[in-house]
């Protein structure tokens, strides 16, 4: 096949095969078909490399050809752009008909779409005030897990605790900022996002974007976090299960499951540190020189030692030959 696109002129490239679990395969292997049609012809009427038998059942007229390129690839376009729709509920100018949730909690927390401009203007409102009821719930729900482990446990057999007053509003204001487990000033809500939106659009990794903002903007970070460590699609999880499937082959069919995931953890998550470049000598445990001289001096004395007995200049050069 390669041979064949070199002597034609065409990039070499090989064949897609459609996955039945991948929606976009189909209309790939129908797209290379496509454009590798010539190579794919004259592999197969080139005798020595195709039966006879076996061209009768691969080969394409002119017919099949047409309606492939015509009909299949367009049909095909029209029910993944219709899929598409249905599953995200967008009309044909691919604006959302459904009201604010994840999906736009998702676009207004990424510091790259927060602007929403591919929103019409009424919806972004309706996001924005999405967004803030979120930011409201989620702190109404902090603060009675906090009360509720700040709370003392009062037996029966211990005398109450008197709850502390304190003299004015101010000084109750200021106690439950003091107390507050982010230990932040108070930030109103409103202003928060008002800020926010605020700040120049961001082209950086969003998770990075916010770590380095979470002080900046306490409650947007926190739920930014639980929002967009959601996986967009299922690619993560379906190579997960695949790099479990090959670890969990027929001779290691006893593995355990614990140790299976252990394994698959480290297979996804674990880097081998790439090593410098070290010198032999350095890689053996000395330099070159010391490793020299340490010779010289151990052929001298041995030379010394050897020189009072009669035959010992021979021994000598037997032993160092």
């Amino acid at each position: 096949m390669t041979t064949k696109q070199k002597k034609i002129g065409v990039e070499p490239r090989i064949l897609i095969q459609e996955v039945a679990t991948r929606w976009n395969s189909t209309y790939q292997m129908l797209t290379r078909l496509l454009h590798l049609r010539v190579p794919v012809m004259a592999v197969l009427y080139d005798e020595s490399i195709t039966k006879a038998k076996d061209r009768a059942s691969l080969v394409f007229d002119d017919a099949m050809w047409s309606v492939m390129n015509a009909d299949v690839l367009t049909t095909l376009k029209v029910r993944i752009v219709q899929g598409m729709m249905t599953r995200f509920q967008v009309d044909n100018s691919g604006v959302p008909t459904t009201e604010p949730g994840l999906w736009s909690l998702a676009a207004i927390l990424d510091p790259r779409y927060k602007r929403l401009s591919f929103l019409p203007y009424a919806l972004r409102e309706r996001v924005e005030d999405y967004l803030k009821d979120q930011l409201l719930r989620d702190s109404i729900s902090e603060q009675d897990s906090t009360h509720e482990q700040e709370s003392p446990n009062i037996s029966l057999t211990q005398e109450p605790v008197e709850p502390h007053t304190t003299e004015s509003l101010f000084d109750c204001i200021q106690g439950d900022i003091a107390q507050s487990p982010s230990n932040r000033p108070y930030v109103s809500i409103e202003l928060e996002l008002e800020a926010y939106l605020s700040d120049p659009i961001s082209t950086s990794d969003p998770l990075g974007w916010w770590r380095f903002q979470e002080n900046k903007y306490p409650r947007l970070a926190v739920l930014a976090e639980k929002i967009l460590c959601i996986p967009a699609t299922e690619i993560s999880s379906e190579r997960t299960f695949s790099a479990s499937g090959l670890t969990m082959s027929k001779l290691r069919c006893s593995l355990d499951p614990e140790n299976l995931d252990k394994i698959t953890f480290l297979h996804k998550n674990f880097t081998f540190p790439e090593r410098p470049a070290r010198p032999l000598a350095a890689a053996l445990g000395g330099s070159t020189t010391v490793e020299a001289n340490n010779l010289k001096t151990a052929r001298s004395s041995h030379d010394n030692n050897l020189s009072s007995s009669p035959t010992g200049s021979v021994q000598g050069d037997n032993n160092f030959s």
